[in-house]
């Protein structure tokens, strides 16, 4: 039809069909550029010429070989023209056909033309002048009516690749049906009627000196090989984008790209593969030819490459996200099939096989803790997205309990889990490849040749909660000198010795700040416990090194002189605070042993410190807080309070000594530590003051009067104290009621320790303090914020097992609540401050009626529930 109009007289067109004679006068500009070379060595009236259909002008049906004439001029579309060696022959009536300057009838061209062989151009590649061979123009006649006829019949052509709704897709072309359009068949015999501006690239047929023709059976076979080689090169896009830009070239073509990727005789899929390195990896290369011509692209430049990368890694990265998170979703549904049967699937193609791996899919399951974790009344983006993404996909309710729930059946916390612990952002355990990396590390003393020798001498005790804690980080013991004068040694743990500031191990304990003990009977420690264990704690058995504190005290409790100093020690007994009570009590006759007397005498002595602290008239009441034994994570759980231990006041009491004693040393030698300071509060709440307990308890014995009196003491003396913080300056610690106080009796567990002890160990070897004032000052704003967590980590913990406690109680058990304080009046109601004794627990309670501070009262519980962290009680 294209070249009959070409053909035609341009005469005798009617006035009615004006539109159609312009139409006509575009077609013949457009395919004068189409002109056979042949036509230039004949007269130009001479139009008649005779073509095979199917075959090239130049084909000979004897011999059926191309015989090589002179370059011809390239149509200008398409870019690509093949050349089938394979068409079956051609039959008398299609053998030849006369094209004439008849003119066709605008109504009769349809009928016309559809009897008349299309002219199919064959591709060749787009720059001969590159080649060491000589191209054909050819093009070649398909008889539609034949392909019409019969689609499913082996066709072979022109292989293209070509654009439909959006895929990228192989095909072979049937036919042309004018300039613009023509037809393909993919290799799934789905015929396309598309513009050949959707034609994306033309497979090379005529390639140095050799003829490839493609049938519908090579399809696959071209598609899957040329895929399957195209991942193995997408990385040298970017060598060859580097090259081009250095080389300063511009333009770059497929032909180009296969011979950089390939060599110099590229084979035709794999001039398709560079061609979809340039048409994908548009991060490196865009195009800037029109899709008319020849696909032409340019390097881009560096700045747009960096950027564009960074997208691209983020896109890659959220469509993986959204695959696996799908996949995850419906892992989740065939692991809690049929107990959550209610459970809805995305509309997706599920995986047929998987195992269930918690490590997998580890970034959803944070996701959803992230949400089941989340507190009442909190706004959270993040939880929003996973609603959207992880929740409601399965068609569940946005109630954190749901999730929870969710969680506990698909085994990934158990049901009384602590969510506290969830809910902390800071560091916490160690992942098992740390673990096992330093579990292979021994560690070096550097103070080896400085330190004392205190083995073989006296027994040195190690009193602790249960005796049996592997960071055992302070020991006491009586030391008598060659004057016969006593002295208090306190052995402290030494890692300042083996851990070097800004090493590894420093840095990721500078992450957890301090050890945490949980009531579940979790440790989080400071340093790995491998370390620990070896080098760090003052364990029995072996020799350890420790930084020892040298006390001798006068007979009313006072520091006469101290001593600091890197020693050996040995001979360490671990021991808990129940055996020692039980062995200081001066009745009891069965542990006359000399054990027995050493602690007796310790204990005597930081009596009269004790004394000599606080004053004699000062009395100080422990206060009850809950012990907890958990066991198999929450099922099974006993509360009961601590209570006074002479152990727990006398090794509390020599630690608050040895803080003393560091934070005197800092000061006589000038260097910046981390000092624990307490401010007395002014008084703003009148309810703290003195109470008659007798007058408000008249039915309670003297005994109990006396207790709660003491009480009230120390919590109204507690509350009148600010929060306990950390300062460069030294300044009173009111709480402990000295002039200043340094925390350093612990640098297993708590880092400012640590940083304590290399600031004194440093003046003790006439060096430098590692730690500025600067450094310090920032080093102590980030530990002070980190502590803040970890104190409300505990404070939460204790208060959700004593929730999970008191749900197993029977409804009737009554429990002993002390008023503390009355936080506020109204009419005849009361709201104040209650401290239950049986629990060691806080909280607040409407009362019916006027309460007075220090009363006692019965309390029974109205209403509670762990996970959403509430609980009320009544008054009975």
């Amino acid at each position: 039809n294209f070249l009959t109009m070409h053909h035609a007289k341009k005469v005798g067109v009617p006035k009615s069909k004006r539109l159609r004679k312009d139409a006509t006068k575009r077609f013949s500009r457009r395919t004068e550029q189409c002109r056979f070379a042949g036509s230039q060595h004949e007269p130009k009236e001479n139009i008649e010429r005779t073509y095979h259909a199917g075959y090239p002008p130049n084909y000979n049906a004897e011999s059926q070989h191309v015989y090589e004439q002179s370059p011809v001029a390239v149509p200008v579309y398409p870019s690509f023209s093949p050349v089938p060696t394979n068409f079956p022959a051609p039959t008398p009536q299609q053998h030849t056909r006369r094209m004439s300057h008849t003119y066709v009838p605008y109504k009769a061209q349809r009928r016309h033309t559809s009897r008349m062989p299309i002219i199919a151009p064959m591709q060749i590649l787009s720059y001969p002048n590159q080649f060491p061979y000589s191209y054909q123009n050819t093009q070649v006649a398909i008889n539609s009516s034949r392909l019409r006829s019969n689609v499913s019949q082996e066709i072979d052509g022109i292989l293209v690749e070509f654009i439909s709704n959006g895929k990228y897709l192989l095909g072979i072309i049937q036919q042309f049906f004018d300039h613009s359009k023509c037809s393909i068949i993919t290799k799934n015999r789905k015929v396309h009627s598309i513009n050949t501006s959707d034609i994306m690239f033309y497979w090379p047929t005529l390639h140095l000196g050799q003829n490839y023709s493609y049938k519908m059976n090579d399809l696959s076979r071209l598609e899957e090989i040329s895929l399957s080689m195209l991942d193995n090169y997408k990385n040298h896009v970017k060598i060859a984008w580097g090259s081009y830009i250095d080389k300063g070239i511009s333009k770059i073509t497929s032909e180009m790209m296969g011979k950089f990727l390939f060599g110099l005789n590229p084979k035709p899929h794999e001039f398709f593969i560079a061609h979809k390195l340039l048409q994908e990896e548009n991060v490196y290369f865009k195009k800037v030819e029109p899709i008319a011509q020849d696909r032409i692209f340019t390097p881009r430049n560096n700045v747009y490459v960096c950027q564009s990368r960074e997208q691209v890694k983020k896109h890659q990265f959220d469509q993986r996200m959204k695959e696996n998170q799908i996949l995850f979703l419906h892992r989740i549904v065939k692991k809690l099939t049929p107990k959550w049967d209610f459970l809805e699937l995305p509309v997706v193609q599920a995986p047929k096989r998987f195992d269930w791996n918690p490590k997998k899919d580890k970034q959803f399951i944070n996701l959803l803790k992230d949400y089941a974790s989340t507190l009442p009344n909190s706004v959270d983006v993040g939880n929003k997205n996973t609603y959207k993404n992880l929740i409601q996909p399965l068609g569940l309710e946005p109630v954190p309990k749901i999730i929870f729930d969710l969680l506990v059946d698909l085994d990934i916390w158990s049901k009384y889990e602590n969510l506290n612990v969830f809910r902390h952002k800071n560091e916490l355990a160690w992942s098992s490849a740390l673990l096992k990396k330093f579990e292979q590390i021994t560690l070096t003393d550097i103070d080896n040749h400085n330190r004392r020798d205190l083995r073989n001498t006296n027994p040195i005790f190690a009193i602790d909660e249960n005796g049996e804690t592997l960071e055992v980080d302070d020991a006491i013991s009586i030391h008598t000198k060659e004057d016969n004068s006593e002295w208090i040694y306190i052995h402290i743990a030494d890692p300042s010795g083996f851990i070097e500031p800004n090493s590894e191990i420093d840095l990721l304990a500078r992450k957890r700040i301090s050890s945490i003990y949980l009531p579940e009977n979790k440790v989080f420690s400071m340093f790995p416990p491998s370390i620990t264990q070896k080098s760090l704690s003052l364990g029995p058995n072996d020799t350890k090194c420790a930084l020892t504190f040298g006390i001798k005290l006068n007979e009313d409790g006072s520091i006469d002189e101290y001593e600091i100093f890197a020693s050996l020690v040995d001979n360490i007994h671990c021991m808990k605070y129940s055996d020692v009570d039980e062995m200081i009590k001066k009745e009891s006759s069965s542990h006359q042993s000399e054990h027995a007397t050493i602690l007796r005498k310790l204990k005597e002595i930081s009596t009269t410190r004790r004394e000599y602290r606080i004053g004699k008239s000062e009395e100080s009441i422990h206060i009850p807080s809950p012990d907890f034994t958990i066991i198999n994570n929450g099922e099974y759980i006993s509360l009961n309070t601590t209570t006074e231990s002479e152990a727990r006041v006398m090794v509390s009491e020599y630690m608050i000594l040895v803080g003393e004693i560091a934070a005197k040393f800092a000061s006589e030698n000038k260097i910046p530590v981390p000092y624990r300071t307490q401010s007395q509060k002014e008084i703003v709440n009148e309810d703290v003051c003195d109470v008659d307990i007798a007058a408000v308890n008249p039915r309670q014995d003297s005994e109990t009067i006396d207790y709660i009196t003491k009480l009230i003491k120390q919590m109204d003396k507690m509350s009148r104290l600010s929060p306990p913080t950390l300062s460069l300056e030294k300044k009173p610690h009111q709480g402990l009621s000295i002039p200043s106080y340094c925390q350093v009796s612990s640098p297993i567990r708590r880092y400012s320790d640590l940083l304590v002890h290399r600031q004194i160990k440093a003046v003790l070897r006439g060096e430098q303090p590692p730690y500025q004032k600067e450094d310090m000052f920032e080093l102590i704003n980030e530990i002070q914020a980190k502590i803040s967590d970890e104190k409300k980590l505990r404070s939460y913990s204790n208060r959700y097992w004593t929730l999970r406690y008191l749900e197993r109680q029977d409804n009737n058990r009554s429990y002993t609540g002390l008023v503390t304080s009355i936080i506020r009046k109204a009419r005849n109601r009361v709201v104040g401050g209650v401290f239950l004794l049986d629990l060691g627990f806080r909280t607040t309670i409407q009362f019916s009626r006027n309460v007075n501070k220090g009363e006692l009262t019965k309390l029974k519980v109205l209403d509670v529930d762990a996970f959403s962290n509430r609980v009320s009680f009544f008054e009975f």
